[in-house]
């Protein structure tokens, strides 16, 4: 019989393997509930009826008591000591990346694209736009060339949308977890709030429907279904869309 672990340990242990299984140091109280909760409850032998409760104030107690993680979102968190975790990125413009490489990056979370680049650098340049060429490409595979939220599938109307934006996120920039493929009706409404996904990848839409002019409302009325992918978004990445364009999150 495996030894009985504390909750604090056993949430070390979730946290751990979410941190590594993503590639990213960032998760989501949800995330750790989806993908670890059934681990974490055999470990601590609970019976409680109200495990995410219980996992929430462990939360709190790692963030709050042994500076374990940061917490600035709701709902999201940072392991802040990597120590013994698995964690590994390729900047783009390494000279050791090679474009038979990218596919693999991009599929395991590990390519990332830099902050800014020097206009003199044209190499740099020239390899930062064949990995979003190759991140739009992958985006679209995944999604079977149709947008996600619509029958769209002409392909110069399809993009590679993120779910958190270019600029917010450098360390998600070049992950398939962070991209969908919408067509260009649906990535600026997705962008700016008018509707995001539950934890469930289920369609939200904005509370305040009934304000937006008719040609929105039309398309918002029929966007009613999430097409999921292979590899579907990082729930993570979903709490900071919904964070930012002010839907409900839960701590």
């Amino acid at each position: 019989m495996p030894e009985t672990l504390t909750w604090r340990e056993a949430a070390k242990e979730a946290i751990k393997k979410v941190v590594e299984r993503h590639n990213d140091p960032e998760f989501s109280r949800q995330i750790l509930i989806d993908e670890e909760m059934d681990y974490i409850k055999k470990m601590t032998r609970t019976k409680g009826k109200t495990p995410e409760q219980t996992l929430s104030r462990t939360l709190q107690e790692l963030w709050k008591e042994e500076n374990y993680l940061s917490h600035e979102e709701r709902g999201i968190y940072q392991l802040i000591q990597l120590d013994n975790v698995n964690l590994q990125t390729v900047d783009i413009t390494d000279n050791d990346v090679k474009e038979k490489d990218l596919d693999k990056l991009i599929k395991n979370n590990q390519l990332v694209f830099p902050q800014k680049v020097d206009t003199r650098e044209t190499e740099s340049q020239q390899k930062i736009r064949i990995g979003q060429q190759k991140l739009r490409e992958l985006t679209l595979k995944n999604y079977n060339h149709e947008c996600a939220f619509c029958e769209v599938q002409e392909e110069d109307l399809l993009v590679a949308g993120h779910i958190v934006r270019w600029a917010d996120d450098k360390r998600n920039r070049g992950s398939l977890e962070n991209v969908i493929a919408m067509c260009e009706f649906h990535d600026p409404l997705f962008e700016n709030g008018y509707f995001t996904l539950t934890k469930d990848l289920e369609i939200e839409l904005h509370p305040y429907l009934n304000r937006f002019s008719r040609p929105v409302v039309r398309i918002l009325e029929k966007t009613d279904e999430f097409k999921k992918p292979n590899i579907s978004p990082n729930k993570t990445l979903i709490m900071k869309h919904r964070n930012r364009c002010g839907y409900k999150v839960e701590d």
